[in-house]
C-alpha cells in the first residue's frame, strides 16, 4: 500500500495556493494535467491519445487534448470508442446560446469580435449538394448551408429542394439581347449559335453547358466551361441538330446560379429532296433478318434494314412491276423499278403486297416515302396507307410534295395517306416521316380496294443514331 501511495504521489503534486498538477510539479491552474499532443484522425491511433477524456457507460467517450501540428491548437473530440466513429457534440443543448469571440452572444450562435475580427466563418464545401447527407439519417435539414465548389457559390436547402446560387447579387443573365445566327428546319440537319450576355461577372469558372430543346425537340445548345469576365461579358452556345417538326424550340439555361430563356423559330420543310429519287428502295430490300441490306445515309452512316412483307389474298406478285414500265410517273411523282406493288386485285387482277414492316438496327428517324395511286376499277373504293412507328410519339408529313387529292391526312402516331379523286384517279405523293421518337422499326399498312399504288422508301434525309 506505502509503494501505491508513492508511486501515485510521482504524478499528482499540489501547490502552495491549493493547484493540483497531473504529470507535472509546478502546476498552472486549480487542475494542470500534463498530456501528449497528438492529431485527431478517426482511427483506432486515437485510443488513449487524448489528455482527459469524460468516459460514458457505453462505447463513447469525449476526449480532450492537444495538437502536435501547426497552429497547434487543442481539439475536442466526441467520439466512438470502439468504431473510432465521429459523434455528435452538443452544445447548450437546453436552448442556451453559445459565444465564439464574445461573452454576450446575441443568437444561437455568435461568432464576433466587434471590428477587431478579422477572420470569417468557412462553410462546409463539395462538389455539389447532392452529396450532402443529414448524419442523423432522412431528408437533408431545410436551412442547411453549403459552399458549391462546381457553381463557386453558397447554396441553401430549401423546402422546396436547393436554392441556386444566394451569393453575386449583382449577377444577372440576359438572353434577350444576343444574336441569333443559323437556319432551323424541320427534319434538316440544322446549326448555328446564339449569343447570351451577361452583367456583373466576377471572374469565377462555370462547367460546360449542355441543353436540350423543348417544344420543337431536336436541338442542343452547349458551350464549353469557361471563366466569367469581371464585370460584363458573354456566352457562345453553339445549337445543333435536327428539329423534329416546325415551330419553337425552347432553351433554359442555367449559369451561375441564373437562369434564363430564349427561342428559336424552325421553319417547315417544303422541299423535297431531289437526289432521292435515284436512292429508291422498297422490293429490293432483303426479307432475310440474317442478312440485311445495307443502307447509307446523312453523314456517311450506315444501317442495316430487312423487311417483312405480307402478300394480299391473291396470286404473290413475282416481279412487281411488271405491268408497268420501267419508271411510273403521277402527279409529278416518279417511281423507279424497285417499288412494292400493293392491291388485293388491282387492275390487272393480280395479288400484291398489303404489309411492309422495315426493321432496323439502329434508331432512325426522317425516313420517307413515295406512293403512286393508279386508276379505280370500281368508284366507290378507297385507298389508303397507314403509317406506323414501333416508339410511338408523335408522327408528321414533312416536305408534302405531289397531288393535293391525296393530302388527306392525320397525324399523330399515325399518318394516313389517302386517294380521294373519282375514277380518273391518277395520283401521286411523295413526303418524309418526322418521328418525335427515333424508331427500329416502320410499318405501311394498305387498304387495298380494287386499286394499284406502287411504293418506295427513300433515305438520303434520314438520320441515324449510333
Amino acid at each position: 500500500m506505502k509503494k501505491i501511495i508513492i508511486l501515485y504521489s510521482l504524478f499528482l503534486s499540489f501547490a502552495s495556493f491549493g493547484q493540483v498538477g497531473i504529470k507535472t510539479k509546478d502546476p498552472k491552474a486549480m487542475l494542470d494535467i500534463k498530456g501528449t499532443n497528438y492529431n485527431p484522425d478517426g482511427t483506432s491511433n486515437d485510443e488513449g491519445k487524448g489528455t482527459l477524456r469524460v468516459d460514458g457507460n457505453t462505447n463513447h467517450a469525449l476526449d480532450f487534448g492537444t495538437l502536435s501540428n501547426s497552429p497547434y491548437g487543442s481539439y475536442i473530440h466526441s467520439r466512438g470508442k470502439i468504431s473510432n466513429a465521429g459523434l455528435p457534440l452538443i452544445l447548450n443543448p437546453t436552448g442556451g446560446t453559445v459565444g465564439m469571440g464574445t461573452s454576450n452572444p446575441r443568437g444561437a450562435l455568435d461568432i464576433n469580435r466587434g471590428t477587431t475580427n478579422t477572420m470569417g466563418l468557412v462553410l462546409p464545401t463539395n462538389s455539389g449538394p447532392q452529396n450532402i447527407v443529414n448524419p442523423m439519417g432522412g431528408n437533408v435539414a431545410i436551412g442547411t448551408t453549403m459552399y458549391d465548389s462546381t457553381l463557386d457559390c453558397v447554396r441553401v436547402f430549401r423546402s422546396s429542394g436547393w436554392s441556386n446560387c444566394v451569393c453575386e447579387c449583382n449577377f444577372t443573365l440576359v438572353c434577350s439581347s444576343g444574336a441569333v445566327t443559323g437556319v432551323y428546319t424541320e427534319a434538316t440537319q440544322s446549326s448555328g449559335t446564339k449569343i447570351i450576355n451577361y452583367t456583373g461577372g466576377s471572374g469565377q469558372s462555370y462547367g460546360a453547358i449542355s441543353v436540350s430543346s423543348i417544344g420543337v425537340i431536336g436541338l442542343t445548345a452547349t458551350a464549353p466551361a469557361g471563366t466569367l469576365a469581371n464585370g460584363n461579358g458573354s456566352v457562345n452556345l453553339s445549337i445543333t441538330g435536327v428539329p423534329i417538326t416546325s415551330g419553337t424550340a425552347s432553351f433554359t439555361i442555367n449559369l451561375n446560379g441564373k437562369t434564363c430563356n430564349f427561342t428559336i423559330n424552325v421553319t417547315a420543310n417544303n422541299n423535297w429532296n431531289s437526289i432521292c429519287t435515284s436512292k429508291e428502295y422498297g422490293f429490293n430490300i432483303s426479307t432475310n433478318p440474317n442478312s440485311p441490306t445495307t443502307i447509307t445515309v446523312q453523314g456517311g452512316k450506315t444501317v442495316k434494314v430487312y423487311a417483312k412483307v405480307t402478300q394480299g389474298s391473291r396470286v404473290a406478285v413475282r416481279d412487281p412491276y411488271t405491268a408497268f414500265s420501267a419508271t411510273a410517273t403521277q402527279a409529278g411523282i416518279t417511281m423507279q423499278r424497285n417499288y412494292y406493288r400493293i392491291g388485293t386485285l388491282g387492275d390487272l387482277g393480280t395479288g400484291a403486297y398489303s404489309k411492309v414492316t422495315l426493321v432496323f438496327d439502329k434508331p432512325i428517324n426522317f425516313v420517307s416515302t413515295k406512293a403512286t395511286w393508279f386508276r379505280y376499277v370500281n368508284n366507290t373504293s378507297r385507298d389508303s396507307q397507314l403509317i406506323s412507328t414501333d416508339t410511338g410519339g408523335k408522327l408528321k408529313m414533312v416536305g408534302i410534295q405531289g397531288t393535293p387529292a391525296l393530302r388527306i391526312r392525320t397525324e399523330g402516331q399515325t399518318l394516313l395517306a389517302q386517294a380521294v379523286t373519282g375514277v380518273t384517279d391518277f395520283s401521286g405523293i411523295a413526303f418524309t416521316i418526322s418521328a418525335e421518337n427515333y424508331f427500329k422499326e416502320l410499318t405501311v399498312t394498305y387498304e387495298t380496294n380494287f386499286n394499284d399504288i406502287l411504293q418506295a422508301f427513300t433515305f438520303c434525309d434520314a438520320q441515324v443514331l449510333d
